[in-house]
């Protein structure tokens, strides 16, 4: 499952437990700091990813 850190109403690691063993969690930000990137793995999450802030930075990821 691949969802946003920050959910109208809750927050996107509330899914890590909903999601059960079966089923990964990849969550992704604008907001990323070390500390919620830290939280969020240890709730087990798979991955943690940060948004770029400018779109022109994804074509030049790649």
């Amino acid at each position: 499952m691949i969802s946003d850190l920050r959910l109208p109403g809750r927050p996107g690691t509330d899914l890590i437990a909903e999601a059960g063993n079966n089923t990964s969690v990849l969550l992704i930000t604008a907001y990323a700091s070390v500390s919620s990137a830290m939280e969020a793995m240890r709730m087990g999450a798979a991955d943690y990813l940060a948004k770029c802030q400018d779109p022109r930075d994804y074509i030049r990821a790649f």
